[in-house]
């Protein structure tokens, strides 16, 4: 596998100095796909679980199901002090791999039953995320309130079944959307209002069903309409679920009339990818905002800078190396859940740790390996002849292999993006909570008729790929796009996108 050496400078500039030595970081064995898979295998966002609290002997929701070997704290009792992860310390054995080493300790010290912070208020069906109120069911959700179903929504509140929307309020059904209010079954559009079924819009009023429009009102499938004959068009569509099924297949149809710029970067300088949105010099990466020398990152952002393959990762992270569910890092490289940490390596549920090398559900400490305190001087000389039996088991610089995960892989991230099998997954009896079934019937909007895990994989499948394939678009421009060749969208450059007429 060729590796740009732009990629080498990376891996050189990231590389520890321990005892004197500088440990070069060598080129992933893995393709950038591969390496996603394997770090979204430890990640379980939806699949949770009633069980008791090994520590307290409360009944709590976890992510870990009853019959898992670890002992499962509640997330705010994993935090206290009430016991102490020091007591699972080891010795290293430089004659076993390291990777044995490090899951058998992970298997031995307590994890939290969410990956929620304690400032999550009325949260506790939620799993990742914080500073949230009011929310059921949402994934790594920041800073949002009343917000249900919904998967990566920053600053919003009432994002109902959504997906990675920004300072959005009283959406649902939206998929990337930007400062958009009052947006039903919307997709890529910003700062658009009381609105439903659009594509690629921005600063539409009153629109519906609708591909492209800028600074419209008031039209129905790219058409312009009065007041009166709009309201005409679009009575009943939303309130009847034959209705909104029926326009929802219409519509996929419709919307492929019209051309899709090649990609969706928007206020994107010398960058590559697709959803990437106010960054500066990031490379194939997806799904991103503010970020600036980045490379192989999905789902990131929150000034991320110089950062390599993270997933979901940011909010001042920088000089960071193969990471899931990191923020806050620098310096930081093969982590699993980490927070606050400064020159750490292969560390998992760590927070506010400095010099750690090997070790999992630390908080607030210095120079430790294997969950064990080490002199500084002490921990350069352990760390460094560590690392020289990593190099001869061709372990060093390689993420934590996929058997480490206390998942099973159909229970994480890795299963939604990357499917084993193509088998049916049976629909599971659920209950639509108080609160969704007021907001629907506040809107006129149907129930839903699919349990909300089937909903949460049909958004993630009618999005595209984090893949780039060279595609030459229809005004004849060679580009890197997410659309694969056999996808039926038109796709035009960027410059030919923007004179395109949408409007009817």
């Amino acid at each position: 596998m060729h590796t740009p050496q732009e990629d080498l400078d990376y891996y050189e500039s990231m590389s520890p100095i321990f005892d004197g030595k500088k440990f070069i970081i060598p080129p992933p064995k893995l393709s950038p796909e591969k390496r996603r898979q394997r770090r979204m295998a430890f990640r379980n966002e939806r699949h949770l679980y009633h069980r008791t609290c090994d520590l307290t002997g409360r009944k709590m929701i976890s992510a870990f199901s009853p019959d898992k070997p670890n002992k499962v704290y509640y997330f705010k009792d994993w935090m206290g002090d009430d016991w102490d992860v020091m007591d699972y310390g080891m010795e290293p054995n430089y004659e076993r791999a390291f990777f044995e080493q490090f899951g058998e300790l992970v298997e031995k010290v307590p994890v939290r039953s969410l990956n929620i912070t304690n400032n999550m208020e009325n949260c506790d069906f939620c799993n990742y995320g914080g500073f949230c109120k009011d929310c059921y069911l949402c994934i790594a959700s920041f800073e949002s309130q009343n917000c249900y179903y919904s998967r990566v929504a920053y600053k919003c509140n009432y994002d109902i079944d959504g997906f990675s929307n920004i300072e959005c309020q009283f959406i649902y059904e939206c998929i990337s959307c930007e400062s958009c209010y009052e947006c039903f079954f919307c997709k890529y559009s910003k700062t658009c209002s009381e609105s439903s079924f659009l594509i690629d819009c921005i600063s539409c009023k009153n629109c519906f069903g609708c591909v492209g429009l800028k600074h419209q009102e008031y039209c129905f499938l790219n058409k312009k309409y009065s007041p009166e004959e709009y309201k005409e068009k679009i009575n009943g569509i939303l309130a009847k679920r034959e209705n909104l099924d029926k326009f929802k297949e219409f519509f996929r149809e419709f919307s492929l009339k019209f051309p899709r710029k090649f990609n969706r970067n928007a206020h994107a300088e010398n960058c590559s990818g697709d959803l990437v949105r106010h960054a500066k010099n990031c490379k194939d990466c997806f799904d991103i905002f503010y970020q600036e020398d980045c490379r192989y990152c999905e789902l990131t952002g929150g000034t991320m800078q110089f950062s390599y393959d993270c997933t979901i990762t940011g909010l001042n992270v920088s000089k960071c190396y193969e990471q899931i569910g990191s923020l806050g890092c620098t310096d930081c490289a093969f982590g699993v859940y980490v927070t606050n940490n400064q020159n750490c390596y292969y560390l998992m549920n760590c927070q506010n740790c400095e010099h750690c090398f090997g070790c999992t559900g630390l908080k607030r400490k210095k120079h430790c390996i294997f969950n064990k305190q080490y002199s500084p001087e002490e921990y350069e000389k352990t760390v460094a002849k560590i690392i020289e039996k990593m190099i001869e088991k061709e372990e060093w610089g390689e993420m934590f292999p996929m058997e480490i995960s206390p998942f099973e892989y159909h229970e994480t991230l890795a299963n939604d993006y990357f499917p084993l099998s193509n088998k049916e997954t049976k629909e599971k009896p659920w209950k639509t909570i108080k609160q969704e079934e007021e907001f629907l019937k506040k809107y006129g909007i149907a129930l839903p008729n699919k349990s909300p895990e089937t909903r949460a994989l049909e958004r993630l499948h009618s999005m595209n790929p984090y893949t780039l394939w060279q595609r030459t678009t229809q005004d004849g421009i060679d580009v890197k796009s997410p659309y694969a060749p056999d996808k039926p969208e038109i796709i035009l450059s960027e410059k030919a996108y923007q004179n395109y007429k949408f409007l009817n």
